[in-house]
């Protein structure tokens, strides 16, 4: 496939996901659609049987790309193995572009502590800090940038000032010093909900933002939107899960992200067809420009 005849990209969906396959839906011909319209999307990784499940898909098509990595909420018992993502590296060869969603999640943790009175709080958040520097360390050695999931708990911006300490300490230089002599980090943080304080350190450290279905029925994103520049923006849709405005409440597919390009459109005062182009733009000189 030819990355300058895309019109847009998805950055972020889970076309791989059961929901799917529970709504008898084939997702070979929505994938098919979403190309014929010259679409394309990134399949997103949870853990590692998810991950080489969005690799096998993406090997299909060609308008399919993969993010292999282990959730920080979804699937408690696994640890990252690096000689099992190291598999899937060479089995997706160039089709795995990057590592995630990764990160923390600290937006459970109320309602755990009402069913689990056993439930550590502090060991929880160090289980998944150590699950994210691990995937971190692995995205670094191999040069893929991350994926980030961050979810704060209610009212709050506790995991995303988390996550960015953890990830402001692999500046270079450090300081302190995590990793001598690697390489900064690089990413995305996908599903964004911070503030503009979180914005700015995400963009002070070269980040990207993706944005998706709820900013098209909700204003509270609107601040942010129009502060992040849109050179540093993306567009996506997490489906099959939080679908924009027009099909609240059914189902999302990845065609539908160019109503989360029409929101940003608007805030930004730019045409549709510049924010698709644009965003398009970013997606492949975050993911692709080093395979293509």
């Amino acid at each position: 496939m030819k990355l300058e005849e895309l019109k847009y990209i998805d950055c972020h969906s889970h076309p791989h996901d059961e929901k799917y396959l529970k709504e008898n839906i084939n997702i070979d011909e929505v994938l098919l659609d979403l190309q014929n319209d010259g679409g394309a999307t990134i399949a997103i990784g949870t853990d590692y049987e998810n991950s080489k499940y969005a690799i096998e898909l993406s090997l299909k098509h060609e308008n399919v790309w993969a993010i292999i990595g282990i959730h920080p909420a979804d699937n408690h018992k696994e640890i990252f193995d690096k000689n099992k993502f190291e598999e899937l590296l060479k089995l997706g060869g160039k089709k795995v572009v990057g590592i995630g969603e990764c990160g923390l999640d600290y937006y459970y943790f109320d309602k755990i502590k009402t069913e689990n009175l056993n439930f550590n709080e502090e060991k929880e958040i160090e289980r998944q800090k150590d699950l994210f520097i691990k995937q971190i360390e692995f995205a670094l050695e191999y040069e893929l940038p991350l994926v980030l999931h961050g979810r704060p708990s209610k009212n709050t911006m506790d995991a995303y000032m988390d996550m960015l300490d953890i990830l402001e300490s692999y500046k270079t230089p450090p300081s302190p010093p995590l990793i001598k002599g690697r390489k900064q980090v690089q990413g995305h943080a996908h599903f964004f909900v911070g503030n503009l304080e979180i914005a700015k350190r995400f963009l002070d450290l070269g980040f990207l933002v993706s944005y998706d279905g709820p900013i098209t029925f909700s204003e509270e994103y609107d601040e942010v939107i129009k502060f992040y520049p849109i050179e540093k923006i993306m567009i996506e849709t997490d489906s099959p899960y939080a679908s924009p405005k027009s099909h609240r409440g059914e189902i999302n597919y990845p065609i539908y992200v160019k109503e989360v390009a029409e929101k940003i459109a608007m805030l930004k005062n730019l045409s549709v067809e510049e924010v698709l182009e644009i965003t398009k733009n970013n997606a492949i000189e975050l993911f692709l420009k080093k395979f293509y």
